[in-house]
């Protein structure tokens, strides 16, 4: 079979949410001498792959499709690839932020040493470090991103990057409520109260008016992307990408607890996917509905999926 069909079995596999079966195929194109081909089987991956626990992976196809896209002097795919790489060292970065906040709340046990053990202390410099990095390379990454969309017309990547810069925003949004989070035990415990969280009391709490606006910028930034996402999509022939963008803002909502929102738009999103048999979104769409039914009492526990709870030598990598 020739390359153009298999990536199109293999897209449609991804469309179709099968991505464990597209992956052998995906990674063979991926390794395609016609660089066209690469391009869009390196794309298909950062679909396909799981960007909680395969972040490493993402990044290194994200650089490798880059070059492939640079050679072809693909403007727009560079554009989309470096929102996306973006999005990926936002998910990083968070993940640092919840190493640093634990190796701290360890250190609060012992009030007679700044650090529960020297190794405590060398790990958080050097989280420190990475962490500074990082948030260095994302702003440039932004920076970029922005100078490239400004000078395309281009609804669909437009729409797309718009989105990746939502996903980083929200990212970072929740990465500074767990980094400026202060307080003592008593306070932490109020604030991590359901009704305290469920009316946005935890926000007076536990920031500072300084921490408060910045979060809060971040959430309504990542409101404000999606909406120009959605605004593009909706402008040109891309009905399914709308829905996806429809969903995603719909699942910010229910996370921040803002129900009614996160229905209006899970309703639009449920039509549209409807309407272009969007099988896998709909699966998607049905798990929000359940969220919002229990209105949010029993999140997912991402920390304990990916073994953060367990000691260092313990942990998923």
């Amino acid at each position: 079979m020739p390359e153009a069909d298999e990536l199109k079995a293999a897209q449609a596999l991804v469309a179709a949410g099968m991505k464990e079966k597209a992956l052998p195929l995906l990674w063979k194109l991926y390794g395609s001498t016609d660089l066209e081909i690469k391009i869009y089987a390196g794309l298909a991956l950062l679909v396909a792959l799981d960007q909680l626990t395969q972040t490493e992976k993402l990044l290194e196809v994200t650089d490798d499709t880059l070059a492939a896209a640079a050679t072809l002097e693909r403007r727009e795919v560079r554009a989309y690839l470096h929102s996306k790489k973006a999005e990926f060292l936002a998910g990083k970065l968070s993940n640092l932020v919840y190493q640093q906040r634990n190796l701290t709340l360890a250190a609060g046990v012992f009030e007679w040493i700044n650090f529960s053990l020297e190794e405590d202390k060398l790990e958080f410099a050097k989280l420190a470090e990475e962490r500074t990095n990082l948030e260095n390379e994302i702003s440039s990454l932004e920076r970029e991103v922005w100078v490239a969309i400004e000078s395309t017309d281009d609804q669909y990547t437009r729409g797309h990057v718009y989105a990746s810069l939502g996903e980083v925003s929200f990212t970072q949004y929740l990465s500074r409520r767990l980094a400026f989070a202060g307080g003592g035990r008593l306070r932490s415990r109020i604030m991590n109260s359901y009704w305290v969280r469920r009316w946005h009391l935890d926000n007076m709490i536990g920031y500072s008016g300084k921490a408060r606006r910045e979060i809060i910028a971040l959430k309504d930034k990542c409101v404000a992307l999606y909406r120009k996402a959605i605004k593009e999509f909706e402008a040109g022939p891309y009905k399914g990408d709308q829905a996806f963008a429809l969903y995603r803002l719909a699942v910010k909502f229910e996370i921040t607890y803002r129900f009614s929102l996160a229905r209006r738009y899970l309703r639009k999103a449920k039509r549209l996917a409807e309407a272009e048999n969007e099988s896998s979104l709909l699966s998607a769409i049905k798990e929000v509905e359940t969220a919002l039914k229990d209105k949010n009492r029993h999140p997912r526990n991402y920390v304990e999926e990916l073994g953060l709870d367990l000691p260092r030598a313990l942990r998923k990598r």
